[in-house]
């Protein structure tokens, strides 16, 4: 494992001091200690919201009149600051630090420290299946890896039990000294070569399986050494997804467009309708701290760059906080219904002239949510849905999130005629709030 590029301890320590405004600014909240009540989480790519499911409590009064969800605690929740372990040959520029087998650094463990200092949680970013050519490892143990034509990279065998059990050691020591609580595995490479390589003639896949299951394994192991630790399922954005994996880790990158920081807001809403009917915990990506870039992003986690953009800008942070504090303030109150049934309203589109509508509903607290995105060149500037998963003899309570405006229907007009949304500007967003009242 290793990185080709270093930023300045400067800039690290210019992020650190970003975050740590954010904190005392009421933007982030602080990482609860070990069985006690937590608030909910914060986001970044630099911050990150990492999701949790809820547990229902009941009954405690809110200020707010549609904040109820703010009841459900939500275990283990808190903001990590992310930093990586490994980079690709090409090096990004969010990657501030380096791990290199055989030897410790100490930036991991000041980090560490400092992070636990503002009650914050630690993600830190490794790339452990991927081998470069003359480093320590490929020359002391070439038996651990597996090579392909024409890549220069080799693949490191989690198939052979030996290489499992020593990269196992390594990455649990680390997460231990210095205080990981998410570990970030991303995978940036094209690994069928290698494994038919690999394979005998009358053995052709089981390289593959073994790597896999041994893959799961070590997860497992880190799972188990480390109670409460959440595993972050990069793989070049949203690559490795699948029922086994997703049982272990949640992937908090999702796609690899947005590493552009001008990335489209309308790849995180098709990202959000194409994978929450079937990956409930997920992250969406935020890139600037506007309304309608924000709520492309919602989601039961959420990564925002608005501290690189800054850095990158050379913009002071400070300056954004209010709005930060307005638009993650608007994140804690709608968090729960994440964890409910997802309903699209609109057939899944690419098309900048379209809307993109959904609603979430959370079935046991009878409440909900509706969110409508009107993106940049579409003409129509109102939005007609029927709701979904209401009980059709209740009465229900909406709530304009942007305006205040309440109205009251039943569940049967709901479910029928639905709810009618006007967004005047392009792009635009609104955002309705329910709730169950008789």
């Amino acid at each position: 494992m290793h990185i080709l590029r270093r930023v300045t301890r400067r800039d690290m320590l210019r992020k650190l001091e970003a975050m740590a405004a954010m904190v005392a600014a009421g933007c982030l909240r602080r990482r609860s200690p070990p069985g006690a009540e937590a608030p909910a989480p914060a986001a970044g790519h630099l911050a990150t919201a990492v999701p949790a499911a809820p547990e229902p409590e009941s009954s405690a009064s809110t200020p707010e009149p549609m904040a109820s969800g703010d009841r459900l605690p939500t275990p283990e929740r808190f903001v990590a600051f992310s930093f990586a372990g490994a980079a690709t040959p090409e090096g990004r520029r969010h990657l501030p630090i380096s791990f290199r087998y055989g030897e410790r650094k100490s930036e991991e463990l000041l980090l560490g420290d400092a992070l636990r200092e503002m009650e914050l949680g630690f993600t830190l970013w490794f790339e452990p299946e991927r081998v470069f050519p003359d480093t320590q490892l490929a020359r002391e143990h070439p038996e651990w890896l597996l090579s392909s034509p024409g890549d220069a990279s080799y693949l490191y065998n989690l198939g052979n039990p030996e290489a499992r059990r020593f990269l196992t050691e390594k990455i649990s020591a680390l997460i231990a000294e210095a205080g990981v609580t998410c570990y970030r595995q991303d995978f940036n490479m094209e690994p069928a070569e290698a494994w038919r390589a690999a394979d005998a003639p009358d053995r052709v896949g089981m390289s593959e399986i073994r790597h896999i299951e041994g893959l799961y394994a070590f997860w497992d192991e880190l799972l188990a050494r480390h109670p409460g630790l959440i595993i972050d399922n990069c793989a070049s954005g949203g690559r490795r997804i699948d029922l086994e994996t997703i049982s272990r880790s949640v992937p908090l990158w999702r796609s690899d467009v947005q590493c552009a920081l001008d990335f489209n807001p309308i790849a995180m809403q098709t990202q959000t309708q194409g994978l929450a009917p079937w990956v409930p915990l997920s992250a969406g990506c935020c890139r600037s701290p506007d309304k309608y870039s924000f709520r492309s992003a919602l989601g039961p986690g959420m990564v925002v760059i608005w501290t690189t953009r800054a850095l990158e800008e050379k913009v002071d942070f400070p300056e954004r906080l209010p709005v930060a504090r307005e638009l993650l303030a608007e994140l804690w109150r709608v968090r729960p219904y994440f964890y409910g049934d997802f309903f699209p309203l609109l057939p899944f589109s690419l098309s900048a002239k379209a809307w993109a509508a959904w609603q979430f509903h959370r079935a046991d607290m009878g409440e909900g949510l509706v969110l409508a995105l009107r993106r940049p060149q579409s003409d129509q500037s109102r939005l007609e849905s029927p709701l979904r998963g209401l009980d059709p003899s209740a009465r229900y309570e909406l709530q304009n999130a942007d305006t205040g405006e309440v109205a009251v229907a039943s569940g049967s007009e709901l479910l029928e005629k639905g709810v009618c949304i006007d967004i005047a500007e392009r792009p635009g967003s609104a955002l309705v709030l329910y709730r169950r009242v008789g």
